[in-house]
């Protein structure tokens, strides 16, 4: 029909720029061709406060740094849901270090503070690879599809490489303390995402659904939070330290979807459904009391209850 017409154009006419930014990040932001993407800021991750991140931040010694005036606290009741002063003074000084160098990828890897190979990111790149490889196949790019899932593989073994033996979870790399970084956060279910050996993706679901996730007797809906109630790091109404992500709950729901897991994708979709039915759309939510926090009326939020009661996740998200 005529959508799907419109659709065929639209990835007619956008597929070179998909192509080249997963070229790029291959190339550039993988360079010791690990299956592991590089990141030199913990907003490029999008887990921006992550416990992930302490050891890296807590390394950093800022130069001087402009006054700033926050404007994201005043999006919120309760400013300890976000980071503090001492916090954004160390994320600006990486944004000057990184302009310092005009962005340039090279020289930033002799000078930034902050190198981490990120092993959620990893996984998505794994996983958006295999989803445009298939859509390069749909519009006869055969050579590009093949070029893709020689990317798709790439990474899904990276990320596989991470897997911390002790909690089954995986894990970040910090290239400057050339160490592992082992958080219990959601990112340690990256492979999840990525896809791979069907024996340790059993075993990372057992974990998800177990006590100290899902399972969690204290948690209002059966969702994974960002970090684990039984984690000290855990917090959970500040930001990337233990509230829920609805957009998360979605792309887990996708990926149980596209491995036949259809008891985990149906209690991710009814769990996210309920919690998202007081229509209030927040940016994330308090794991215990299902309150949601930061600020409201988030397209995001609302994008991904529409996918989950349109069937989104049967397709993968948009």
């Amino acid at each position: 029909g005529a959508d799907r017409e419109a659709a065929e154009s639209f990835l007619r006419d956008s597929f070179d720029g998909w192509l080249a930014w997963h070229r790029w990040l291959a190339s550039v932001r993988d360079p010791d061709n690990v299956g592991l993407i590089e990141i030199h800021h913990g907003w490029e991750s999008g887990f921006d406060n992550s416990p992930r991140w302490d050891g890296p931040y807590a390394r950093i010694l800022p130069g001087p740094v402009p006054a700033f005036t926050r404007r994201d606290t005043l999006q919120v009741a309760d400013t300890s849901e976000r980071p503090d002063d001492a916090e954004y003074t160390k994320y600006l000084w990486l944004v000057q270090q990184l302009a310092s160098v005009s962005y340039d990828d090279k020289a930033i890897q002799e000078m930034v503070d902050f190198r981490v190979r990120d092993v959620f990111f990893s996984a998505i790149m794994a996983a958006a690879s295999d989803v445009l490889a298939g859509l390069a196949g749909e519009i006869g790019r055969s050579s590009d599809a093949e070029e893709l899932q020689g990317y798709a593989r790439r990474f899904r073994d990276g990320v596989a490489s991470t897997i911390d033996p002790g909690t089954g979870l995986a894990r970040d790399y910090d290239v400057l303390a050339r160490e592992w970084i082992s958080t219990e956060t959601v990112s340690g279910f990256a492979l999840l995402v990525a896809g791979g050996d069907d024996r340790m993706l059993a075993a990372q679901r057992n974990i998800l659904v177990g006590p100290d996730w899902m399972g969690h007797p204290g948690l209002r809906f059966p969702l994974p939070p960002s970090a684990s109630p039984s984690s000290a790091a855990f917090r959970p109404r500040t930001y990337w330290r233990g509230p829920v992500w609805p957009f998360l709950n979605l792309l887990l729901g996708w990926a149980s979807h596209r491995d036949g897991q259809n008891e985990l994708h149906e209690t991710l979709r009814s769990a996210s459904l309920l919690q998202l039915a007081d229509l209030k759309f927040g940016e994330y939510y308090e794991p215990f009391t299902g309150e949601p926090l930061g600020s409201l009326n988030q397209a995001w939020t609302a994008a991904a209850a529409l996918e989950w009661i349109g069937g989104g996740t049967d397709r993968g998200p948009r």
